[in-house]
């Protein structure tokens, strides 16, 4: 299994058809999908606090399942008062911020 989808990346070096594409689509994602039938950890919730757990423990070699019941993440944070104009952040949040390449 890959380690990111980096290394899934395919080229084809002529023209191709539909069927061709659609085959190598089916394929990676089957091969993704194996891959994590086994994991370390698996994370329930994309919310603030899961990305974070399921976050750091990649960082740290582990490998992380991360299910979340909705199709984006960030949980609360989109609708729990979360993106006011104002925030305020305690050390060391700005890191992962900064990271990330989000303005505060």
């Amino acid at each position: 299994m890959p380690a990111d989808l980096t290394e899934m990346s395919v080229k084809f070096a002529s023209e191709v058809g539909e069927k061709e594409i659609a085959s190598t689509i089916v394929s990676k994602f089957a091969e993704q999908l194996l891959g994590a039938l086994e994991s370390d950890v698996v994370v329930v919730g994309g919310g603030p606090a899961g990305l974070m757990a399921a976050r750091d423990l990649a960082l740290r070699g582990v490998k992380v399942l991360l299910v979340e019941q909705n199709n984006y993440l960030g949980g609360g944070f989109w609708i729990g008062g979360y993106l006011m104009n104002v925030a305020t952040f305690r050390h060391p949040a700005e890191t992962v911020l900064d990271e990330l390449g989000i303005r505060y």
